[in-house]
């Protein structure tokens, strides 16, 4: 039933749709790209990149950051990319070069952060901080997604 109210009102909804879309076209403004977005791609100094990375709070986002840090430490001569529904694009990297000291400097302070955020969450209602022992052989992987959960 809604859907007929909608294809009803489709002539006079067209007009306000294009004009929005003209508006669009001349108000837009792009949105900022932040430090962690262009990490390895600008020249960021490490205070600010300490900085932004001690005001993230996402965990998934540090997550995903940590994972491609680790991809540009060890390179692949190809790509990989997970298109979606399972399927999978594979192509030749052209991989840029960044100093290792570099990019493990800023992945242990990622890694730092989200120790901390991951002690923070680890606390019961009383306060008590909850730890559990794992097998030395066992090796743990976090999400990267809020899908994953």
């Amino acid at each position: 039933m809604r859907r007929n109210a909608v294809e009803h009102d489709r002539p006079k909804a067209k007009g306000v749709i294009n004009e929005i879309r003209r508006l669009a076209r001349r108000y837009h403004i792009p949105i900022k790209v932040g430090v962690l977005e262009s990490i390895l791609t600008a020249n960021h100094s490490p205070e600010i990149i300490s900085s932004a990375i001690a005001e993230e709070t996402n965990l998934f986002k540090l997550i995903k950051l940590v994972n491609y840090l680790e991809q540009k430490i060890n390179p692949s001569s190809y790509a990989v990319y997970l298109v979606r529904n399972g399927k999978v694009f594979i192509k030749e990297s052209r991989e840029e070069t960044h100093s290792d000291s570099q990019v493990l400097n800023i992945a242990d302070m990622i890694n730092g952060r989200i120790m901390e955020l991951l002690k923070a969450k680890s606390k019961d209602a009383a306060g008590k901080v909850l730890t559990v022992k794992f097998p030395k052989d066992l090796n743990l992987a976090a999400p990267c997604s809020e899908k994953c959960l």
